[in-house]
């Protein structure tokens, strides 16, 4: 008799349920990664425009856009921090991704 999970209407044995686990796991992480180089794409956008107000001239644009940078530069340091964590729990766990 299998091991078997339990989701309503539809069974699972313990392999199947593990393999869909970890295809879900996989495509999460490719998603964080896509969402971390649009935000690293985002964050040279933004220095752009910053030089682009320095060169006008608008200091107080450029201050904006400053701000704008620091938390664009934060949000990238918490995300590649919890990418790396989650491929370490992966990879220490036994899960191999051949991307």
């Amino acid at each position: 008799m299998p091991l078997t999970q339990d989701l309503g209407d539809v069974e699972l044995t313990k392999g199947q349920a593990f393999a869909g686990f970890a295809f879900n796991h996989q495509h999460d992480l490719r998603n964080q990664r896509h969402d971390l180089r649009q935000d690293q794409r985002r964050l040279e956008e933004l220095k752009q425009e910053r030089h682009e107000e320095i060169r006008e001239g608008d200091r107080g644009e450029a201050r904006d856009y400053n701000a704008k940078i620091r938390e664009q530069e934060k949000d990238i340091r918490r995300d590649r921090k919890n990418l790396k964590d989650e491929e370490r729990e992966r990879h220490g766990k036994g899960y191999h991704d051949h991307d």
